[in-house]
């Protein structure tokens, strides 16, 4: 997981979820079949080393962790990354809270360790 400056990764991220919507909204006007589609012409792979700079990203926020979040929901509605990135990321989400749950007081401590334990037995 990288830690990049909190100055990079929302601007990284709205420029994402930007083209993520204009992406949607090309799709979502029933082009796909025409000769005019602009996905055609849309260069994506900007928006895959965004998202793949995203998704490496260890969280130290609230709000990058939401962010983080996003992007796995929109990957999970298209089944999913095959490089499994969102299933690290999800794992990098889950530290950094439990990170910050862990600093809470002592009885919540328990409390979460015991939840964390009690999930990686069913793995």
């Amino acid at each position: 997981m990288n830690t990049q400056t909190p100055n990079a990764f929302m601007p990284l991220f709205r420029s994402w979820l930007e083209t993520a919507n204009l992406a949607q909204q090309v799709g979502s006007q029933s082009l796909s079949a025409s000769g005019e589609n602009l996905l055609v012409e849309l260069d994506l792979a900007p928006m895959e080393a965004a998202e793949t700079t995203l998704l490496d990203h260890a969280p130290s926020t609230a709000v990058e962790a939401v962010c983080m979040i996003e992007i796995i929901r929109q990957g999970l509605a298209d089944a999913g990354r095959s490089d499994g990135r969102d299933m690290r990321a999800l794992a990098a989400i889950q530290s950094w809270l439990a990170g910050t749950a862990l600093d809470a007081p002592s009885d919540r401590r328990d409390e979460v360790e015991q939840l964390l334990k009690s999930i990686s037995n069913r793995g």
